[in-house]
């Protein structure tokens, strides 16, 4: 970056820097991260990450550094990746999205993806409305591991909710009220 043009006067007062350099063939990105995925967040974790310069591209970098501190006003924790840019594709202050492989961080594989509707948090602690049956529904207890606006990631004890089970996702605030009572 140039801040300065030939024939313009220097003065010893003015604190612009006159030039800044950048090595990109390494760059760092920063991402926002909601309260609801940090637990997601593993440091070394690969990441897959797209640029809107580049729509038919992906590149893979690793995270490197996870903030300490939620910011009280966005309420988003930092955390930073870093790769590699060799052809120098990325450069500052551009918008990527970062997608996280949730497979990575939970290695035992008995994670159920649901509608985040379909999940009912009460009394602390959260639930489905699994279908057994025509008209015969039950309350399963869930552990809910990370969420995403299109999926909530859960886990249960052996034999509760398996892959392909029928849940509640409209009215089932109002099934479990029922059930509950």
């Amino acid at each position: 970056e140039r801040n300065i043009n030939p024939g313009v006067q220097l003065r010893p007062d003015n604190a612009t820097p006159l030039f800044t350099i950048s090595d990109l063939s390494r760059v760092w990105i920063m991402l926002n991260v909601y309260e609801s995925d940090i637990e997601a967040l593993k440091l070394g974790q690969q990441v897959s990450i797209s640029a809107l310069a580049y729509p038919d591209k992906t590149f893979t970098g690793t995270i490197t550094n996870i903030s300490n501190a939620v910011d009280p006003d966005t309420r988003v924790l930092q955390a930073r990746v870093e790769l590699a840019n060799p052809q120098g594709l990325l450069k500052p202050d551009m918008f990527c999205t970062v997608s996280l492989n949730l497979t990575n961080t939970t290695p035992s594989g008995k994670q159920l993806a649901v509608n985040p509707k379909s999940v009912i948090f009460s009394q602390d602690k959260y639930f489905v409305i699994k279908q057994n049956g025509p008209g015969k529904y039950g309350i399963v207890p869930v552990q809910v591991v990370s969420s995403t606006p299109e999926y909530s990631y859960i886990e249960t004890k052996p034999g509760l909710l398996k892959q392909g089970d029928q849940v509640v996702t409209e009215g089932s605030l109002l099934l479990y009220n029922d059930l509950s009572d």
